[in-house]
């Protein structure tokens, strides 16, 4: 019985926590929308090695110069 009573609780943790996680990966997604349309972007070390610690990622965090869009009216 407290094993089950264990179980159900760690259920009903996930349940509460999910709804939080893809209101933050929605968030994550506008402001990644929004940088992709409003800026150009170049890489400012572009020989820039890629560590695996365990997963592939650059070794100074990938420092980038953003660049407003010209809007053409």
């Amino acid at each position: 019985m407290d094993q089950l009573h264990t179980h159900l609780f760690h259920l009903e943790e996930d349940l509460e926590v999910c709804p939080r996680k893809e209101y933050a990966r929605l968030e994550i997604l506008a402001f990644m929308h929004n940088v992709v349309k409003r800026f150009n972007w170049e890489k400012l070390i572009s020989n820039e090695k890629i560590i695996l610690d365990p997963m592939p990622m650059p070794a100074k965090g990938l420092p980038v110069r953003l660049i407003p869009h010209k809007h053409v009216d």
